[in-house]
């Protein structure tokens, strides 16, 4: 004859074995909440780098109008502070915070190397309020920024030549 556990006894192995399938189905879910974040993180990545591209081309392509070069320049500004926002505030997660980051140090190097570029920087900060997460990530940054800076200093122009 088949010796069945009491029913407190398959009370207790059936909670046992409930909370394990708990376990497992928490484990899954957190895994998926992770991938999604990761999945936005680079979505919203591509989408403000591409929105920087695209500054980028306005901004080359109104060199020789000094009224719309600082306009393109000052909306391209804007979208740099968005993406320092973004890392400042650990906003992305690690792998994308560092793309973020390395993108930031390029391309505040490029502005910084070139004169007129940097020179229209300065005159754009018009408060203290103005590009303080773009200069909270240069101070933490500055060394990365100026190395970039140096490189970029002697490589041909693209912007304002």
């Amino acid at each position: 004859m088949i010796d069945f556990p009491s029913l407190s006894e398959a009370g207790v192995w059936g909670s046992i074995l409930s909370a394990i399938a708990a376990a497992v189905a928490l484990i899954f879910n957190a895994n998926a909440i992770t991938q999604q974040r990761r999945s936005n993180d680079a979505k919203t990545l591509f989408t403000i780098a591409a929105n920087i591209r695209e500054a980028e081309a306005r901004l080359t392509a109104q060199t020789q109008d000094p009224v719309a070069f600082k306009i393109e320049l000052n909306n391209y500004l804007n979208l740099l502070e968005i993406f320092a926002v973004a890392v400042n505030h650990r906003l992305f997660g690690t792998k994308t915070r560092q793309l973020a980051s390395d993108r930031l140090v390029t391309d505040l190097g490029m502005l910084l190397s070139n004169d007129s570029t940097r020179d229209h920087i300065e005159h754009a900060v018009t408060s203290e309020e103005t590009f303080v997460e773009l200069l909270a990530f240069y101070k933490r940054n500055r060394s990365k920024v100026d190395r970039a800076v140096s490189r970029l200093r002697f490589a041909p122009q693209s912007l304002t030549t």
